[in-house]
């Protein structure tokens, strides 16, 4: 599964490739992360494939955050929810 966590604009910020995950391919995927994502200030985009098609979620900043230090908190807290959840 690969998440790209993009800021408010769409620009991407980094993307998270899990080999081994709890609801590969089920509906309940998307579900889980858009919830887990949404602790956060963000939700999914859509999804979108790559170059070599493959399915992936776009993860979005939901309102734009002028302070740089809570935009970084917020960043590596959604990273790390992640990898708790699916690694």
């Amino acid at each position: 599964m690969i998440i790209q966590i993009e800021d408010y604009f769409g620009n991407d910020l980094l993307t998270l490739n899990y080999n081994q995950v709890k609801f590969k391919g089920s509906e309940n995927e998307y579900k889980v992360i858009d919830e887990l994502a949404q602790v956060w200030g963000y939700n999914i985009a859509d999804l979108d494939e790559d170059e070599n098609n493959r399915t992936y979620y776009r993860v979005q900043a939901v309102e734009i955050i002028d302070d740089e230090h809570k935009s970084q908190v917020q960043k590596l807290s959604l990273v790390d929810t992640f990898n708790r959840h699916f690694l």
